[in-house]
């Protein structure tokens, strides 16, 4: 380590050189000798690597007081992102809880990073103050954040406390990594949930910007998790797929793709350690909740309409009404390939009218097929009574389907006028 103390070389008079020595006073020696042997060990000091101390921080007295530790007994977690020595810590806790006897709100994360001398930040110039004696930890929020520029969202909910994991990752892509990659982690992703239904990516950015942070939720949980260069364990995540439930009667979820992209510094930042990271959302359509297993005849009518699309048109089984034109039913979806379903409207409920038989329900429905060409359908779906024989309950089948042309001016028919107040609502841009 280069000395940049040490004094220059200074040519003293001749009068001076040429003085006689001095002759110090006993007492005078032992004071210049401790004052030498003291700046000799500060210096040397300076020169040593920064401290990797696994002792945890002794902070949680200092928490405010509606944060809750989510694991009371081993609150911290050791990581190291920032390319530093020192370690920081992780803390997962609850905020928003209805007491402190109750945490139940949902989870939140804040780092604390051990920061010594010029690294501690109290402005856009990051240069320290001359009144700071001693380094010290300086906590950065994670989430919940609502600040610009930050990604909102939490950690995980309440009921995901006992599912928390945490992984430190190394980025590869040169774009994400400008030098020449170390190895060493530059994120650590918080995963919530067993199966997983919410990440939370971190990673160092600037002493004053602290860490940049990445979050995707989907209460229905993940799917078809794709990774960079590197195993599952230590690379970031390229793309994943989640489920976000409609809350509705069915049991629908939209599934959103999320890829991962870099996003735009902002102006005026400092230049970051690592640039920051998206997962931009795209729609996958409408799917059901329940991935696996499910009911091969739905009870409400846009599951049976959804489970035929979905599944091989050409063995409806009881899905079509023995009343059913299999042959017409076909010429009508007149498309190859279903993309994804995207508009999903049945109604609420069905009237009930003794005079009115046979009884046939209506379900609204937008699709892409062949290559993202738009089809619109409305599906009638007809009433079967209960068959004790075949001990099955009464039953709603599909029994024709008619196209409905999209008027010119606009994208598409709106289903809302044609079945009032349906159920699930159409998808909106995730």
């Amino acid at each position: 380590m280069h000395n940049h103390l040490t004094r220059p070389k200074i040519d003293r008079p001749a009068a001076i050189a040429d003085r006689p020595a001095a002759v110090a006073h006993p007492a005078l020696r032992w004071v210049r000798l401790a004052l030498l042997t003291a700046t000799a060990l500060a210096l040397l000091a300076g020169c040593r690597p920064a401290s990797t101390s696994t002792q945890a921080p002794d902070l949680l007295h200092l928490l405010p007081a509606d944060w809750i530790p989510v694991n009371a007994e081993q609150p911290w977690t050791q990581i190291n992102i920032d390319g530093d020595e020192d370690d920081e810590w992780l803390l997962l806790y609850t905020y928003d809880n209805a007491s402190l006897d109750n945490a139940n709100g949902p989870i939140g994360a804040v780092i604390y990073d051990p920061q010594q001398g010029t690294a501690f930040a109290t402005g856009l110039d990051e240069k320290s103050t001359p009144y700071q004696a001693a380094g010290g930890y300086t906590a950065y929020r994670i989430l919940p954040n609502y600040w610009q520029w930050a990604d909102s969202g939490f950690v995980g909910t309440n009921d995901l406390k006992a599912a928390l994991t945490v992984l430190p990752v190394t980025r590869r892509e040169q774009t994400e990594i400008p030098e020449e990659v170390d190895g060493n982690p530059d994120e650590a992703i918080i995963y919530a949930g067993n199966p997983r239904e919410a990440m939370t990516v971190i990673w160092w950015r600037s002493n004053f910007d602290g860490y940049g942070v990445a979050n995707v939720y989907a209460a229905g949980g993940f799917s078809n998790q794709a990774y960079g260069s590197g195993n599952a364990e230590n690379s970031p995540v390229v793309s994943l797929r989640g489920m976000n439930p409609f809350h509705d009667r069915s049991g629908l979820c939209q599934e959103i793709l999320y890829t991962r992209t870099l996003a735009p510094d902002r102006d005026g930042e400092t230049i970051p350690y690592r640039p920051a990271v998206r997962y931009l959302p795209s729609s996958l359509g409408i799917k059901f909740c329940a991935r696996n297993a499910r009911s091969a005849h739905p009870f409400y009518p846009e599951g049976v309409v959804l489970t035929y699309l979905l599944a091989d048109r050409n063995q409806p089984g009881t899905l079509f009404h023995p009343e059913a034109d299999a042959t017409t039913i076909a010429a009508t979806l007149n498309f190859e390939t279903l993309e994804s379903v995207n508009v999903l409207h049945a109604p609420p409920d069905v009237k009930f009218n003794a005079e009115r038989f046979p009884l046939d329900v209506p379900v609204c429905v937008g699709l892409l097929a062949d290559g993202g060409q738009q089809r619109w359908y409305l599906f009638n779906l007809r009433h079967s009574p209960p068959d004790l024989e075949e001990r099955i309950t009464d039953r709603l089948s599909i029994v024709s389907v008619d196209t409905i042309p999209a008027p010119a001016s606009s994208s598409g028919p709106d289903c809302s006028k044609l079945i009032p107040n349906g159920t699930p609502e159409k998808l909106t841009s995730p």
